[in-house]
């Protein structure tokens, strides 16, 4: 007896599944795990069914794509972009349905599918960051890129994202990008919300600043927090709290009781399984030996909850009347002859500024108006650059770089074919050039909304 109660209790131990090479989603009653070389399903984390597979990938550089709608597919995309597959439940397999291949251009990309399509957008390679939203339809086997009008949002990395199953809208918020400053890699966050609609159009639609200021109360900051995209709405997480983040009504929930300890116990949310309402967590993730456990969401979430706003205020119609006309009639009276440092004005408009330009050219943008008065020079500027490049792709990205700026910043702020930068040799080294914004003033902007440089 004692032999038969140990060897049934063999079967109870979770397999060494390594967790390095998984692709975890929800499926029938429980959860899948993909390997390399295996397939595995659980219901409670604990007990674990498996079979040999030889699907032949490298399973780290696939992620499955959060679903829009209950009824819709399972689909799984390369990290990176580009290769497409199927989780088919009924033969407990995947399927190739793409005729593409490992795009390698959009890490950090969001993705979210309604039925037989799936829509990205943005996302990092190639020294570059993307502002495209493109699809994939499972009929047509392709990658296609969405016709969004400019302007587009601002090219970043690493959104939520959301689908108007209502509207067939898209909503993408909450990016980040990287850049180098000091010759150390840094992060700046984008904290607009952008709605794609149905006119392919992108219109700004909210913002996480003032939650970003919210979060510090409770934390070290929204930053800190870990970012989950497969429940109802994409969650922040960390064991010092959960918020649930609803792009398309642009509000964030503040979960106020969660499982904090069990948070702290497995730290790691790996899928959520829309029928059963259970989410599978891990200890010791990416790791040779991980350890799981299934909860309820509500066990997990709580039942108690704030909302905060994360759009902007609602103003009537009437309200924009009345102030248009009191402009109209009032600004004649207060017209004056004042001037403003052009520094300070392309820094008045760098939101609008950073929509046109890469991140890279940004950034270059900002070490140049942050030196104002003084100079940059152009090697300071060059370690912008990825450290793979030779000096002379630097010297040409860096000259290009310049010239797009410079006609960028001229067209926004109203500065026809004059230049807003001074380029010359450096007093300490002649060989090297130093570049700085030009110490020119502008008019204020009169009644009809232009600016006028004044002479000088």
């Amino acid at each position: 007896m004692f032999l038969i109660l140990y060897l049934l209790s063999l079967f109870s131990i979770p397999p060494q599944i390594d967790g390095r090479n998984l692709v975890v989603f929800g499926a029938r009653e429980g959860f899948v795990l993909v390997s390399n070389d295996s397939l595995y399903y659980t219901i409670d984390g604990v007990d674990f069914e498996s079979r040999k597979h030889n699907f032949g990938l490298d399973m780290y550089r696939m992620q499955p794509v959060p679903k829009a709608e209950k009824n819709t597919k399972t689909f799984m995309v390369s990290s990176g972009g580009g290769m497409v597959y199927r989780y088919d439940e009924v033969v407990d397999t995947l399927v190739r349905l793409d005729n593409s291949y490992l795009f390698m251009s959009r890490f950090g990309e969001a993705r979210v599918s309604r039925k037989d399509t799936i829509y990205t957008f943005g996302g990092y390679g190639e020294f570059n960051y993307s502002d495209k939203l493109i699809s994939f339809k499972q009929n047509f086997r392709e990658w296609n890129v969405e016709p969004i009008e400019d302007p587009l949002p601002i090219p970043s990395r690493k959104h939520f994202i959301q689908y108007d199953t209502l509207s067939d809208n898209i909503y993408i918020g909450f990016g980040d990008q990287s850049f180098f400053k000091d010759g150390v890699e840094r992060i700046r966050e984008i904290p607009f919300i952008y709605r794609f609609d149905k006119n392919n159009k992108a219109i700004e639609a909210g913002s996480f600043e003032s939650l970003i200021e919210t979060t510090k109360k409770f934390t070290r900051g929204l930053y800190t927090y870990k970012q989950f995209h497969h429940y109802r709405q994409p969650l922040l997480y960390s064991n010092e709290g959960i918020w649930s983040i609803d792009l398309i009504h642009k509000k964030a929930i503040h979960h106020i009781n969660p499982d904090l300890v069990r948070l702290q116990q497995y730290t790691q949310i790996l899928a959520y399984n829309d029928y059963t309402g259970r989410f599978l967590l891990a200890a010791n993730y990416e790791t040779t030996s991980p350890r799981y456990h299934v909860v309820n969401e509500l066990d997990l979430l709580g039942l108690e909850y704030e909302e905060y706003p994360l759009g902007y205020t609602s103003i009537p119609n009437w309200v924009y009347l009345l102030g248009g006309l009191a402009v109209l009639f009032l600004l004649p009276l207060f017209r004056t002859k004042s001037y403003v440092a052009l520094n300070d004005t392309i820094k008045r408009n760098e939101r609008r500024i950073q929509q046109r330009l890469s991140s890279e050219d940004f950034n270059i943008l900002q070490l140049i108006t942050e030196a104002y008065p003084g100079s940059v020079e152009y090697p300071e500027l060059q370690n912008s650059y990825q450290k793979d490049l030779s000096y002379e792709s630097r010297i040409k990205k860096l000259r290009a770089s310049i010239k797009e700026i410079d006609e960028v910043v001229q067209n926004i702020i109203g500065r026809k074919r004059n230049s807003i930068f001074e380029i010359e040799k450096g007093r300490e080294d002649k060989r090297v050039k130093v570049i700085r914004i030009k110490n020119d003033k502008l008019k204020t902007v009169d009644f009809f909304g232009r600016l006028k440089r004044k002479s000088k």
